[in-house]
This record gives structure tokens, C-alpha cells and sequence, in this order.
């Protein structure tokens, strides 16, 4: 997809209130591409992306990661916590990444790139909700769904697959098994080990 299709696609899924958009004057001196400094402008990114309601709170700002890496912008912060946040990378092409303490995950090749998986896992979400809403889940059904995002998200970030922490073949084969138990996939399982920040 094409800046146009994510924008368009971002908010047909999320509300404007379920967005958030950072203002021209704070983006404009970003050394990021013009088309994810027009989102982040014009669409926003969803609040959920960076975590539970009421967790996580967007950086308007974007203020520097520390006096040390100033061309680390922060984006989100965790609620109550200085080392857990989310920045974007000026000196490698607005990657975006995950702060953990000392540990630093890498998420996505760039803003886009993290608004593209989001729609992708969206839609997940979506497509989802009747399989395991039956009785029985059809699970034939629900590994097709799960096979087909798993290779729209390889296709959208090749690099976010390649530094991965975990292994989604794993991860498929251990929802196979906990789908029946109501459990839930969520977004950072794909992207980092960061689920054990999720209730």
C-alpha cells in the first residue's frame, strides 16, 4: 500500500479520537521521509498500537531520548515509567524501536511501515472475531487467516521479520492450541517480546 491507501485505511479503522496527531511545526525539522511526516500530521497514528488504554501516553513534543541521542525522537511513553517508550530514529531512515530498561527492540522499518502493520493486524483483528466467536472454532479457517497476515506482514516489513526475537511458527503452532482456550494474539507477539507488558 501507498501513503494514500495506509492514510485512507488508518481512518476508516480508527476514529480521529482513537488517533493521535502531532502537530506541523513539531514534525516539520524531522529528518524522516515527507510521506510519514504527512501522516503523522494529517492522520495520526492509533493509540492502541502503543499499548492498553490509559497505559501509554503520546509524546506531542517528540522530545529527545536523552541528552546523548538527540536524534532519537519520543513518541509514546509508558504511564509512570521513564525507560519504556517508543521513539523513531533520525540517523536511520525514522526507524522506529521499543525502549525496554537498557534493551532496545526494533519494531519497524519506518512510521508507514508501522501504520501499514497496524491495518494489516486490524484486519486480523476483524476477520477474527466470528472464527472464534463460534462454539466450535473452525481452525482450518482460523490458520488461513492467521498464515495469510502473517505473510502480509513479512511483505509489508521484510527487516521488522529479520530481527524478530521470537519465532511465529512457534507462536502458530502454540495458538492453534490456546485459540480454543479463548485466549488472544496480540500485536507485539509478531513484532518483539514485548506481550508480557499486556495484560
Amino acid at each position: 500500500m501507498d501513503r494514500d491507501e495506509i492514510s485512507a485505511e488508518v481512518c476508516r479503522l480508527w476514529t480521529a479520537d482513537e488517533r493521535f496527531r502531532w502537530a506541523a511545526e513539531v514534525v516539520r525539522g524531522l529528518r524522516i521521509s515527507d510521506d510519514c511526516k504527512r501522516l503523522m500530521v494529517e492522520v495520526g497514528l492509533p493509540r492502541e498500537c502503543f499499548g492498553p488504554e490509559g497505559r501509554t501516553v503520546c509524546v506531542s513534543g517528540l522530545e529527545p531520548l536523552s541528552d546523548a541521542r538527540r536524534c532519537c525522537r519520543v513518541l509514546n511513553r509508558w504511564v509512570g515509567s521513564n525507560d519504556m517508550v517508543y521513539f523513531l530514529d533520525e540517523e536511520k531512515d525514522g526507524r522506529l524501536c521499543f525502549l525496554m530498561g537498557e534493551r532496545e527492540v526494533f519494531v519497524n522499518a519506518s512510521v508507514m511501515h508501522f501504520a501499514a502493520c497496524w491495518v494489516a493486524y486490524k484486519k486480523y483483528l476483524i476477520e477474527r472475531e466470528p472464527i472464534v466467536a463460534q462454539k466450535k472454532i473452525d481452525m482450518e479457517r482460523y490458520l488461513e487467516l492467521f498464515d495469510r497476515t502473517e505473510r502480509e506482514l513479512r511483505r509489508i516489513d521484510p527487516a521488522a521479520w529479520e530481527d524478530m526475537p521470537g519465532d511465529w511458527r512457534r507462536r502458530r503452532d502454540y495458538y492453534k492450541l490456546v485459540e480454543q482456550y479463548g485466549d488472544r494474539l496480540y500485536w507485539p507477539d509478531c513484532f518483539g517480546e514485548l506481550n508480557e507488558y499486556y495484560p
